[in-house]
């Protein structure tokens, strides 16, 4: 049974469909019994999956779905994903596993603008190598830690279609 509820900002079409431009749904059973939130903003489609997965099986689901773990690359898109999930700690899409110290988004860029907590990154015992949001920050992590975590896509529009 898929359970849902839903509130988003349309706008009609001359084809008498409807196209949401802003959506935030919550689906509660549509992947296996793990409910996700899907938000939209600025382009970008953000979902945040409350199951809890290490790092690498939570960028592989991202993977699997067509997106990413989320890339907060800019303030704007940083303050949305922050204000969205305040108090929530999440899997975002940033690692230095490649380099010790230099970390970059899971799509090759090399972080530049960067949203720590204090006194992070710590690499505590020297283990930490994957980023998690939390508390509307970034904290180094331990990678095989499970967590929530958040894919990122291009922007889908919900059509809905009058017959």
């Amino acid at each position: 049974q898929v359970s849902f509820s839903y509130s988003f900002y349309l706008r009609m079409r001359r084809t008498k469909s409807i196209m949401a431009l802003f959506a935030t749904i919550t689906l509660a059973g549509m992947i296996g019994a793990n409910p996700v939130t899907l938000v939209s903003h600025d382009g970008v489609d953000y979902v945040y999956h409350t199951s809890k997965k290490t790092y690498s099986v939570a960028l592989k689901d991202c993977e699997k779905a067509g997106a990413t773990l989320a890339m907060p690359k800019t303030k704007e898109s940083q303050r949305f994903v922050a204000s969205t999930w305040p108090t929530e700690r999440f899997w975002i899409g940033i690692d230095d596993l490649a380099t010790k110290g230099i970390y970059y988004f899971v799509d090759g860029t090399l972080v530049r603008n960067t949203f720590w907590l204090s006194g992070e990154p710590n690499n505590l015992d020297g283990l930490e190598n994957c980023v998690q949001m939390r508390n509307g920050g970034w904290n180094d992590s331990i990678c095989t830690i499970k967590g929530a975590y958040l894919c990122q896509k291009g922007k889908i529009y919900l059509t809905l279609s009058f017959t």
